[in-house]
């Protein structure tokens, strides 16, 4: 029965072992995804702020019919605006300025931010004139997506073996849009294609990183002082619940030397509560009253 008793204790100290580990690794996945989400969440932020600032200036230039700026060997007149009969012009002082389209303006505001920032924007589309403004395999896919009535489309992908958080939404023909991209037979009110913005993950991962080893040992060292506080408690139980049983059992077995006296005592022994119950009637008591016991 002791060995019983030993058996169901340390079962229903695993038990608790197993329910507390299951609890703490519940907890542990519940934090995990939770991270993820919010180190999504700000990659994201991040993008549509971005997003929100080269939509405002590309509506900004396509507001006031693009912008005249110096000729400089960073900017040189765009051969893809060559059929505008003003693409270039020059001051009364003799200085030469050449259109820029909001295109061409957001592209090189994209590439500027892109060093600085490490944040990569695009406008692109299904059809598309300058060279460097072809889709690659994921920005295709998300054009058909948008060109269908998709709203945005984003996701984790690969640009030049890192990973990004991308992001496009369409791009649609707005009044002034004719006067660069009429020519193309896009009209009022027609998909253009998109503007994408690629947040870099590296920062966030690292920082995610950082979290989740925090997050992991935090978990391991709550896991591992309640392993040790379950352990000494459970000891310090059994070696209490060990003490009462040697106890009872020390008592136990002085009862029955004393029964085993009384037996073979000669005198009659016989021991009465206050209600008249007889609660001990030896075998001397057996032999004088004739009554067994």
């Amino acid at each position: 029965e002791q060995g019983n008793s030993f058996t169901l204790f340390w079962r229903y100290v695993a038990g608790v072992v197993i329910v507390r580990s299951i609890i703490i690794g519940a907890s542990l996945v519940s934090n995990v995804q939770l991270l993820d989400e919010q180190t999504m969440a700000l990659a994201r932020k991040e993008a549509i702020a971005n997003f929100n600032k080269d939509q405002g200036f590309r509506l900004w230039g396509t507001k006031h019919g693009g912008v005249y700026v110096p000729v400089t060997e960073e900017t040189p007149p765009s051969p893809y605006l060559s059929h505008i009969p003003e693409r270039d012009i020059e001051t009364p002082l003799g200085r030469k300025l050449t259109l820029m389209n909001p295109a061409y303006m957001v592209r090189q505001l994209m590439d500027d931010h892109a060093n600085l920032y490490g944040v990569r924007g695009k406008i692109t589309g299904l059809t598309v004139l300058r060279p460097g403004n072809a889709p690659d395999a994921w920005e295709r896919i998300a054009l058909v997506k948008l060109k269908s009535g998709v709203k945005e489309v984003s996701a984790i992908s690969k640009i030049d073996g890192e990973t990004y958080y991308r992001l496009m939404r369409p791009m649609y023909m707005k009044p002034g849009c004719e006067k660069c991209h009429g020519h193309l037979g896009f009209k009022l009110g027609d998909f253009r294609g998109g503007v994408g913005v690629s947040v870099r993950l590296t920062p966030y991962l690292a920082a995610h990183a950082q979290t989740m080893d925090a997050f992991t040992t935090t978990h391991g060292a709550i896991w591992i002082l309640g392993l040790a506080g379950i352990g000494f408690g459970a000891r310090q139980i059994r070696g209490r619940v060990t003490e009462r049983d040697r106890a009872t059992a020390e008592a136990q077995a002085s009862q029955d030397r004393m029964a085993r006296m009384l037996d073979i005592a000669t005198q009659a022994v016989i021991s009465i509560d206050k209600q008249q119950n007889i609660h001990l009637f030896n075998k001397g008591a057996e032999r004088i009253f004739g009554y067994t016991a």
